[in-house]
């Protein structure tokens, strides 16, 4: 019996490769392309139609720019407007790009959905696992931590075991028609344009205080969402002792708080939205996990409690000055994602 699989094709070099592994693994595939209205560009949609005529598969484009809208740029904008720092593709991820596939999967009457992320699906007595990709330059298990848990039966990440390389080097001897094409770097809907400019179509903004942490009035900024905590740069203080930093926003009061780079460090935080990823945690009870509180920030060893309201308390051996409202805290046990809330 053929499994049928899914391919979510991007137009870009690791999901087409992913595409022609499946094929060559002996899967039915059939691609699908999502494509989110004004707010990306039209070429991934058209690369992944070349390279799914390529290979010979059926390919489906998911018209979903109402609902990036809805869910994505709203959220994006609304955390901004509330003083916090968001992160628009972890909420993808778990909204519309795997939920909106895993629909179109079994519509299609297909088993499994496969995607090029970097990172890899485990079962270990019918439990599964989230981890680490191999190839750790590229890992993307941050991004993908806020997956539900069902979702993780049907998932397959080709490029778990493969370095990112050696994927472009496949591309190239089996001649895709993506297989020079460049890695993007932004967020898709950023993409050659200051976010700021999104941010001004959905937001409300009026000047407010800029007040050091100590009480004293510095200054006027031109609405918070222009401000994002541990800038330095933009602020329009100069003449002061020491480099300043957005160190807090109060977005109730409309005020943004600098101080010195050491009011920036902390080494407690709370998260909310706890997402499970290994079902055999426990409330109520202290962990020690490594956690990573941006995407692009090393790991950092803490004490994790979880609450029955979905909330985490975490204490950090070492302080930290990349506490983020708004951003997410990943909690890995060695290579596996345990669990992932919002920082609050």
């Amino acid at each position: 019996m053929v499994v049928k699989v899914l391919v979510a094709m991007s137009g870009g070099v690791d999901s087409s490769s992913v595409a022609s592994k499946m094929l060559e693994n002996g899967y039915e595939v059939e691609g699908a392309t999502m494509k989110f209205g004004s707010f990306c560009s039209d070429l991934a949609v058209i690369d992944a139609k070349r390279v799914a005529d390529q290979l010979n598969i059926k390919h489906t484009v998911l018209e979903l720019g109402d609902v990036f809208e809805n869910k994505v740029i709203k959220y994006f904008a609304n955390e901004y407007q509330n003083g916090r720092t968001p992160n628009p593709c972890i909420k993808c991820n778990r909204e519309i790009k795997f939920y909106e596939l895993l629909k179109l999967m079994k519509e299609l009457g297909a088993d499994y959905l496969a995607t090029g992320h970097y990172a890899k699906i485990s079962n270990h007595d019918g439990e599964y696992y989230l981890e680490k990709g191999d190839d750790k330059t590229k890992d993307q298990s941050y991004f993908l931590s806020q997956l539900k848990y069902e979702y993780l039966q049907y998932i397959k990440f080709p490029l778990a075991e493969i370095e990112k390389i050696d994927v472009r080097k496949y591309a190239k001897k089996l001649n895709l028609v993506v297989a020079e094409k460049a890695e993007s770097q932004d967020i898709c809907f950023t993409a050659g344009k200051d976010y700021r400019e999104i941010l001004r179509n959905y937001c409300t903004s009026k000047n407010g205080y800029i007040m050091h942490v100590n009480g004293e009035k510095l200054g006027m900024h031109d609405g918070i969402i222009n401000y994002t905590r541990g800038q330095r740069k933009g602020l329009g203080l100069g003449g002061y002792s020491e480099p300043l930093f957005v160190v807090d926003i109060d977005a109730e009061k409309n005020i943004v708080y600098v101080g010195s780079e050491k009011d920036l460090f902390k080494d407690t935080l709370k998260t909310n939205n706890v997402n499970f990823l290994d079902q055999n945690l426990k409330f109520d009870t202290e962990y020690e996990f490594d956690v990573k509180l941006r995407s692009t920030n090393n790991l950092d060893k803490a004490k994790v409690i979880f609450n029955n309201d979905l909330t985490a308390n975490i204490k950090l051996e070492k302080s930290s000055r990349n506490i983020a409202k708004g951003q997410i805290c990943c909690m890995y046990r060695g290579n596996r994602v345990v669990a992932s809330g919002y920082i609050i």
